[in-house]
């Protein structure tokens, strides 16, 4: 309304050199510091793993309030009729009363992290708060001890795709779920 026309850029801005938050630290000051900044990282990283633990806690607890599917579930889901992996028991994966599909998120040494749903129409959600990465469910073949002999083992995105390489090949297969 003035008039005035200003050119505004990064190179406009001046910087008084005697502005006190300018100077250089003293080393105690420093030192200071860069104490305050370990302990805040510390606290931060306490707070993480405590709620981690919290989310492993209720992952496990909600897994294992419900049971294993039977035949006739997995025969009549429509999401696994829909894929044609249906005829496939799973070893580890759960069903809710309402249909949905539970799998688990296992880290390497078999810890539950986070639970996967799928609906009955294919749509997916996970956990909140849950701890998708570098966690995996892994489908096995019938004998427990072909795991740990097998040479192979497939890594796919995705649960029916992962169901149904390990039906092709008959060899143990990790999914790893939400590469995006």
């Amino acid at each position: 309304k003035t008039g005035e026309i200003l050119k505004w850029g990064i190179n406009s801005i001046k910087l008084d050199p005697n502005d006190p938050r300018r100077r250089e630290l003293l080393p105690e000051e420093l030192a200071e510091k860069q104490k305050q900044q370990e302990e805040k990282l510390k606290q931060e990283t306490q707070r993480k793993l405590a709620e981690e633990k919290e989310e492993e806690e209720k992952a496990n607890q909600w897994f294992k309030s419900y049971s294993e599917p039977s035949a006739k579930e997995l025969k009549d889901h429509k999401y696994l009729t829909k894929k044609g992996i249906n005829n496939q028991a799973i070893k580890g994966m759960k069903l809710t009363k309402d249909g949905r599909i539970i799998i688990p998120l296992h880290d390497s040494s078999g810890k539950i992290h986070s639970l996967h749903f799928i609906d009955l129409n294919g749509d997916k959600k996970f956990l909140k708060g849950g701890k998708k990465q570098s966690n995996f469910f892994m489908i096995n073949p019938e004998k427990e001890n072909q795991l740990n002999e097998s040479k192979t083992i497939y890594l796919a995105e995705g649960f029916a795709t992962a169901v149904s390489i390990h039906m092709a090949t008959n060899k143990p297969v990790a999914a790893c779920l939400d590469a995006g």
